[in-house]
């Protein structure tokens, strides 16, 4: 019944599907290739056992999809690892987001040309010591205030962030419980 349902006409069907515990792998592989973004986004952040399924989303057309990929907790790291050098910003975004990203994909998205991702690896308590230091000299305030907030940075980058310019920076060195 739940790989018929799979098959249905109306995506919110299809994504419902997509979403239930117990639709078998074997139909869920069928939605990889679904023409609506919604169904496969669901599928891709779905908690599923199948490194075969999250390969192939994480090498689906669509940034969208691939960014559920990159902030599913459960992608396996090799899939991490790849996702990370994504060229679509959803994607390196997400990833930067993971509560599980290994620490070489943050590392590597230190180093990423937009913002918001750099902010995102400031803020997650995986990121070394390290990359929060180079992050705390960023150009970007929203990275300076991510690495400010972090109570993983080291005292002598909340103390130079303590005089930044910035009053959103100090305001984070604030209320960070390392403080």
């Amino acid at each position: 019944t739940l790989a018929r349902l799979t098959l249905d006409m109306k995506a919110s069907v299809r994504r419902n599907a997509a979403m239930h515990a117990r639709t078998p792998i074997a139909a869920l592989l069928s939605l990889v290739e679904d023409t609506e973004a919604l169904v496969v986004g669901a599928l891709a952040s779905r908690c599923f056992p199948s490194a075969e399924l999250f390969g192939r989303l994480a090498r689906h057309k669509n940034p969208y999809v691939r960014g559920r990929v990159a902030e599913n907790a459960l992608t396996p790291r090799s899939v991490c690892l790849w996702l990370a050098g994504d060229e679509a910003y959803p994607v390196r975004s997400g990833m930067a987001a993971n509560p599980s990203a290994p620490m070489s994909a943050l590392v590597m998205l230190a180093d990423d040309p937009e913002p918001a991702v750099r902010r995102k690896v400031a803020l997650s308590a995986a990121t070394p010591a390290a990359c929060l230091s180079r992050l705390a000299h960023d150009e970007d305030a929203d990275v300076r205030c991510g690495v400010a907030h972090n109570q993983h940075t080291e005292i002598a980058d909340l103390l130079r962030l303590a005089a930044d310019e910035d009053a959103g920076v100090r305001f984070h060195v604030l209320v960070n419980p390392a403080t």
